[in-house]
């Protein structure tokens, strides 16, 4: 299976646990309506802790744990972000941008994965009395960021996939310009893309009438 085609064509019938699930996520992201262009924000590439070190070193601070962001963009983390390279997740976007399909199937493709390697938390010193530790977790990137000063820890930093994928800017910003007449399903839809972010936390919609 490498097509957003073949995909559909495989559980038109319905058959398997998941199938019901994936012609829900396809049924809801064909009928979107948006007022103008979407946006959103981009899929993080998979960085080794050097990299993290060398393009966030000037950053790690309360601010950036609660708001991270690159060159002032937020990205998203996740498992779409860690198998945005493969060509049946790219047909995917490609067909479903809206990302709610390609997210399911991304994680599928990350479990089947995992089967048969580790996950791994890697560590690095940055610097004298400064460490760096980064685990790709199956919400996302983790980090944890400590700087050590006279014997004491001084700063200790935790940033969470959660802190990436719901930044204020970041990937539900999609939403902006969607339309949808029927109440009840404009809050369902905000629903199934707050829960397609897998958010470690319990979570509310709330719509504010203008």
């Amino acid at each position: 299976m490498d097509t957003h085609d073949r995909l559909l064509e495989c559980i038109k019938d319905k058959q398997g646990l998941l199938a019901p699930i994936i012609l829900a996520l396809e049924f809801s992201e064909s009928r979107l309506d948006f007022s103008g262009v979407p946006t959103g924000c981009s899929l993080m590439s998979t960085w080794t802790p050097t990299e993290v070190s060398r393009k966030f070193a000037c950053h790690f601070g309360t601010e950036f744990a609660q708001k991270p962001q690159l060159n002032g963009n937020p990205l998203e983390t996740g498992a779409l972000a860690k198998t945005q390279h493969l060509p049946f997740v790219r047909d995917i976007l490609r067909k479903r941008p809206a990302r709610l399909l390609a997210r399911l199937i991304a994680r599928l493709i990350d479990l089947l994965q995992d089967v048969q390697a580790r996950r791994r938390i890697e560590q690095i010193t940055v610097a004298n009395g400064i460490g760096l530790s980064m685990v790709q977790t199956a919400r996302g990137m983790l980090l944890h960021h400590v700087r050590i000063e006279s014997g004491r820890i001084a700063q200790y930093l935790i940033v969470a996939p959660t802190e990436w994928n719901f930044h204020p800017q970041g990937a539900l910003t999609y939403l902006i310009g969607f339309r949808e007449g029927n109440m009840t399903r404009l809050v369902e839809t905000a629903k199934l893309f707050v829960m397609s972010l897998d958010p470690c936390v319990d979570f509310e919609i709330e719509v504010v009438h203008a």
